[in-house]
């Protein structure tokens, strides 16, 4: 999945955060660059929304949905990590 930078298998804030932190720079996929031309722009934007919470391994319809915030600094108030969850049907 070209659109996961941290390689964690789904597509989420910590690969916006780690997009919107190089926007308009030059870069590699671990910076965000989706489509591999060398800057981070509009058109990997566009990647990462069109794949927003796939995973690797069920990639477009899970019958499960997957919640995920991230978990603010006390003092900052800025995101140092994120919680995911999957509400199953099965419980």
């Amino acid at each position: 999945m070209a659109e996961n930078t941290n390689e964690d298998g789904i597509v989420d804030f910590i690969d916006f955060f780690t997009l919107q932190g190089n926007w308009m720079q030059s870069g590699e996929l671990a910076y965000g660059d989706f489509n591999e031309d060398g800057f981070i722009d509009e058109d990997d934007f566009n990647l990462l929304q069109a794949n927003w919470l796939q995973t690797a391994t069920n990639p477009a319809a899970s019958s499960d949905p997957i919640i995920v915030w991230p978990v603010l600094d006390a003092g900052s108030g800025l995101p140092i990590s994120f919680c995911q969850f999957v509400q199953s049907s099965q419980l």
